[in-house]
């Protein structure tokens, strides 16, 4: 049976589809009862009416806070949810049961600390929903969250759902440092502050044939160092389930992880040859002259050309057997070549060159070389759907002479598709789909001078809401054949929409206030990209950022609501209630630029202005009217900074920003990095070659902080940031060539 529509798609958007399929799953059944037609309604039936529950918690929370999950339901207007705490007996004795319906039978079993009913929002369209709720604030320890239909919690006949989640104040931050081993830091959950001189322990989990279950091998324990880090070296040939427990007091924290088998891995100098043929596709019994080049590939990236390097290179065929072979030596420059004549015996396909350290494929086929060539006009202009267009196409021999008198035949295929208009539209571009369908087929020839023309109707999809701005891709595909019988094809694009203009502006996600260059790039084309005049309003203003820290939400949005805005802020300060991360839901701020421009004569534009301004989120703003009178609006959210004021640019955990995309070695960059929070704590490490030069904790208290580093030259590397507050993570890297 067809799998019922999830709950934000465009089918159960219409709430009374499933009211209305039951209506005739009901009528059908009575009516042609004992049918299979009515067995198959029955099934359906049961389908649409069954009750759905599931949710999700965070796996970590804080103690003595309220806690919350996202339930999802279908056909329930009520749960009942239970928390058990799992102390250490109880685990141990629910980890030896082999069955989940075992343990699950034995958590019912025992006495709830907290139980309680919850009324979830109704609604009778029978579709899947979503709702926020509250669970009561728990101390320090591990348990399990518990909800279903039946107040005992059985599974039979009713809906339920378990996880187990801890109540914590500990959190890690993990990275992989090298082959070998990876570094954690111990971290508070909520501040983020480094947590110095706790204990931790590092287990590997093996499968135990006898007691058939999983025991912990203990690989390491030690204390953090003043920055709460500590490294879990991974022994030699031990590959499998990690588990990292950080102590603080009564309060213990598990993290689990993978241990890598390599645990010996070393890097050691290697050789790699590069392969240069002078063709991509040779005719069998040619000859293949290629070129190739050695180096000597050291750990530290000091690579050098291996001089004198003895090699063998071996011709094998489409069957990747032996063909033929040559020994060679490199020169001082690292590099040898030599030649070998293709069989002509063999079957074609995919040969190769190949050495011990590298190899190269080609084709070997019996083909005939082309004598003309097909091409089409840029399409210019701008056309309206169910119009009549013409592409213009020609056909001309490399010898220079034009293709007259040839046969073309002609195909037209329509495809749709929903073009972005900019962050503040996300939620108009649908799910819809439409195939593609051939809407034109013909033929002509070529006239004295090898032109030819298709014409068409731009027939659009009617299934299509127009209102959705769909945009149509007519593809045209050319074949070509001349008096000699060669044919060559081509395709050419032409685009249509109810909008015929396109409109754009090059700026970044983030605009340097400090930038010497203010200036920007205009542009206005039609659907196929060529460049079509307009007259444009642009629009820089400020948007009004939400006064409260939020963090990334944790799970969908939810479509119903238990819990008031006033009562979840009071509960939940720094998540997401409702819609306030959405930019497109921002109130509008001061206008800093209002400005007419006409793209015949201006393709760009000064911010100069923007100097001037506050630091924050802008939005630019383009609007105009195609040359039928339709109109256009493309904005593109930004934010204004300034790396030299401390000023934070948004209301933000973290944010953070580089002068250069790559740093080369000896070169200095400037990061700038902050926090909305107060007391924020960022940690910055500087590695090359997966070693550590500099690494610490820096302060990014309600501010914009800057670094400036000179970067040495001793191997590739990287510069790497991370960040934890309120329970959440967030961490970004440069590369160092």
């Amino acid at each position: 049976m067809t799998p019922l529509p999830e709950a934000n798609s465009p089918a159960a958007a219409a709430k009374t589809e499933y009211k209305k399929a039951l209506e005739i799953c009901y009528a059908s059944s009575r009516q042609y009862a004992g049918t299979r037609g009515a067995k198959n309604c029955d099934a359906l039936s049961r389908q649409i009416n069954q009750k759905e529950l599931s949710f999700q918690a965070e796996q970590a929370n804080l103690p003595d806070q309220a806690l919350r999950a996202l339930v999802s339901y279908r056909n329930i207007n009520q749960v009942y949810a239970r928390v058990l705490l799992l102390t250490d007996d109880i685990s141990k004795k629910a980890d030896a049961m082999r069955e989940e319906r075992d343990r699950l039978e034995y958590y019912r079993s025992l006495a709830p600390n907290e139980k309680w009913t919850i009324e979830l929002p109704k609604d009778d369209d029978l579709h899947r929903h979503s709702t926020e709720i509250k669970i009561p604030a728990l101390p320090i320890g591990n348990y399990l969250l518990m909800i279903g239909t039946a107040e005992d919690m059985s599974g039979k006949n009713n809906a339920f759902a378990s996880q187990r989640m801890s109540v914590t104040n500990l959190a890690l931050l993990t990275r992989e440092t090298s082959y070998t081993k990876t570094t954690y830091l111990a971290v508070h959950r909520n501040t983020g502050n480094p947590l110095a001189n706790i204990d931790y322990e590092t287990y590997l989990k093996t499968w135990d044939y006898r007691s058939n279950q999983y025991k912990d091998q203990r690989l390491s324990e030690g204390k953090t160092d003043k920055n709460g880090m500590f490294e879990a070296p991974a022994p030699k040939d031990q590959y499998g389930n990690l588990k990292v427990v950080i102590k603080n007091g009564k309060d213990r924290y598990e993290h689990n992880d993978y241990l890598r088998q390599d645990g010996e891995y070393t890097e050691y100098d290697r050789h790699q040859t590069f392969f240069f043929t002078d063709r991509a596709i040779y005719r069998p019994g040619q000859t293949v002259f290629f070129k190739g080049i050695t180096l000597l590939l050291k750990p530290n990236n000091q690579h050098e050309v291996a001089v004198g390097q003895a090699t063998t290179v071996t011709l094998y065929d489409a069957n990747h057997q032996e063909a033929a072979k040559l020994d060679l030596k490199t020169n001082e420059y690292g590099s040898f070549n030599g030649k070998f004549v293709l069989p002509s015996n063999l079957l074609n396909g995919s040969f190769s060159l190949s050495s011990a350290y590298g190899s190269a494929n080609f084709q070997v086929e019996e083909y005939k070389r082309p004598k003309f060539a097909v091409s089409f006009e840029p399409i210019k202009g701008s056309y309206r759907l169910s119009e009549s267009i013409t592409a213009k196409g020609n056909a001309k021999a490399f010898a220079g002479n034009n293709i007259d008198g040839a046969t073309v035949k002609y195909r037209v295929v329509r495809t749709a598709s929903f073009p972005w208009w900019g962050w503040w539209c996300w939620w108009r571009i649908p799910d819809a789909a439409s195939n593609a369908l051939e809407i034109e087929q013909g033929s002509t020839t070529t006239d004295a001078d090898g032109n030819f023309s298709v014409t068409f109707t731009a027939l659009p999809d009617l299934t299509l809401d127009p209102t959705q701005k769909p945009q149509y891709t007519y593809q045209i595909i050319a074949d070509v054949t001349d008096i000699n019988g060669e044919t060559r094809s081509q395709p050419a694009n032409v685009e249509v929409g109810y909008v015929s203009l396109l409109v754009n502006a090059d700026i970044s996600d983030n605009f340097n206030q400090r930038k010497p260059d203010a200036v920007i790039g205009i542009s206005s084309t039609n659907l196929s990209g060529q460049p079509e005049a307009a007259s444009l309003n642009i629009v820089v203003y400020e948007l009004q950022q939400p006064k409260r820290l939020l963090r990334p939400r944790l799970w969908q949005r939810p479509d119903k609501f238990l819990m008031t805005e006033p009562d979840f802020v009071r509960y939940f300060p720094n998540d997401v209630y409702d819609n306030e991360d959405n930019y497109a839901t921002w109130k509008r701020g001061e206008t800093l630029l209002d400005k007419n421009i006409n793209t015949a004569t201006d393709s760009t534009i000064n911010l100069s202005s923007l100097r001037a301004a506050k630091v924050g989120k802008y939005v630019l703003e383009i609007t105009g009217k195609d040359k039928f009178g339709e109109k256009v609006t493309w904005k593109k959210l930004f934010t204004l900074y300034d790396p030299s004021d401390s000023k934070m640019p948004e209301t933000a955990l973290l944010w953070s920003i580089m002068d250069k995309t790559t740093l080369e070695p000896a070169e200095t960059a400037l990061l700038a990095y902050g926090s909305s929070a107060k007391d924020a704590k960022i940690w910055i490490e500087i590695s090359r070659n997966q070693t550590d030069i500099r690494h610490e904790w820096l302060s990014a208290s309600e501010s914009l902080q800057q670094l400036s580093k000179k970067y040495p030259k001793i191997g590739a590397g990287a510069l790497a940031y991370a960040w934890h507050r309120y329970a959440s993570t967030a961490s970004n890297s440069k590369p160092i060539p």
